[in-house]
């Protein structure tokens, strides 16, 4: 009888090991992305299998990768997507798929626990709408992005390096369950800086801008994919750059996020290819450019020379070219829809949509504005109302008010004679419209 289950657990010893060694072999034939270099102790789990972290180990959807204390990884994924994984942490790449067809695109992780920076790829690039990035506690979305995200059961923080997030907690209409940015009246965006972090703790409305304290969120040394992999060839003693010098000069580079965004490099603006594309029509006039305001959706649009970026949402940036100081006028002021754009999103449909009853009025006085607009699609009507701040420099954003159910931001020519505004409701995971509106002070 012991001879009989000492060979039995010799055959099932066996068996696993031939199980892990064609794991292997499979991971290194196909897969959406590498480990590139790999410090201390880490593990990757793949269908309910345990086996160690090792440089140039194929990585698969569904792979859950852990980090040890000493543990420290760096993936590169097959579309020059990065990722540093540091200790103590969990990370499950849930989705990494790249189609010219916007629906059949996803790029899904959770973070469990611990850190992590990523620097998204050509294809998350592309389809910023097919990318999440999830924590016990929020869901984050990007804006074409370089960022660290920091997590535990109870809080999240996320500091931006280049380019933006948006930060939502998971609500009625931000499913952790779906693909994408949730962008909701809950939601919050972040652009680089390196002297704030968005915070959400769980239970919280919403999330918070928070200063950065040294304690509280650890630096990166550079914003660049060439940095990041002089960092690998450093750990393997083939570089001998100093991450201290170059920490210390990226900190000395400050950024107002909450208005003016100037110096986000252009080249982080790429395509955002989906049906819009083919789908959206304006209201009459193919493209609008005011005086000093120009607008596009992020696909190929190039701002004229001198033109500062100004707000963005996932499906269109606003510039602005000031000819004068901007200079608020006293009094309330009602403004006119000009046109607009629009569509109505459920699912993986995009349908067009039109702009009806649309009306602004700002109190110059107060710093406030509100709008009303209907927006038409599919035989249904969607009545959106935002409510919100103007801001010192003539930017427009929403705010969380009794009677606003729309997401809105935009911005003011020089004499406020002129607007453009970009609005987003939310109705729940699949559903939602959006747009863009240009405005006319009334006579």
């Amino acid at each position: 009888m012991g001879t009989k289950i000492v060979n039995q657990l010799q055959m099932s010893l066996m068996m696993l090991l031939l199980m892990i060694a064609s794991m292997a072999t499979a991971a290194n034939s196909k897969g959406i992305g590498t480990i590139v270099f790999v410090t201390g102790q880490a593990t990757i789990e793949r269908e309910s299998i345990a086996m160690p972290v090792t440089s140039d180990l194929r990585l698969h959807a569904g792979d859950t990768i852990h980090t040890q204390e000493n543990g420290k990884a760096y993936i590169r994924f097959d579309d020059q997507g990065l990722i540093t994984l540091e200790a103590n942490s969990e990370l499950l790449i849930e989705a990494y798929q790249k189609s010219e067809i916007e629906e059949k695109s996803a790029f899904k992780f959770t973070l469990r626990k611990g850190q992590m920076r990523s620097i998204t790829g050509n294809g998350a690039q592309q389809h910023k709408n097919r990318y999440r990035l999830n924590t016990p506690v929020a869901a984050i979305g990007v804006r074409g992005t370089d960022f660290i995200t920091k997590a535990d059961d109870l809080t999240t923080q996320v500091k931006v390096i280049t380019g933006g997030v948006i930060v939502s907690p998971f609500n009625d209409q931000c499913s952790p369950l779906a693909v994408g940015p949730c962008e909701n009246e809950a939601a919050k965006e972040l652009f680089a800086s390196n002297t704030q972090y968005l915070q959400i703790q769980k239970g919280m409305s919403a999330p918070e801008i928070k200063q950065i304290q040294v304690s509280e969120m650890e630096s990166e040394s550079d914003n660049s994919a060439e940095t990041w992999l002089a960092e690998i060839n450093e750990s393997s003693g083939e570089s001998e750059t100093s991450n201290s010098e170059s920490t210390e000069s990226s900190n000395q580079t400050t950024l107002n996020t909450e208005i003016d965004r100037t110096n986000w490099d252009k080249d982080q603006v790429i395509a955002r290819i989906d049906e819009i594309d083919q789908q959206l029509e304006s209201n009459g006039v193919t493209e609008v450019k005011p005086t000093e305001l120009f607008w596009g959706r992020w696909e190929n649009f190039e701002a004229p020379e001198g033109a500062n970026y100004v707000v963005a949402s996932s499906d269109y940036a606003i510039y602005r070219q000031l000819s004068s100081a901007y200079q608020a006028p006293q009094g309330i002021v009602a403004f006119d829809m000009v046109n607009a754009q629009a569509a109505y999103v459920n699912g993986y449909r995009t349908y067009n949509a039109t702009v009806t009853d649309a009306q602004m009025q700002i109190d110059f006085n107060r710093s406030s504005f509100e709008t009303n607009l209907t927006v038409n699609s599919e035989g249904q009507n969607f009545d959106l109302t935002s409510k919100g701040s103007v801001l010192a420099t003539g930017v427009l954003r929403s705010v969380s008010l009794p009677g606003s159910n729309t997401t809105l931001q935009g911005a003011l020519n020089h004499d406020a004679t002129e607007a453009a505004t970009l609005f987003n409701r939310t109705y729940n995971a699949n559903e939602r419209v959006h747009g863009l509106i240009n405005w006319t002070a009334s006579d």
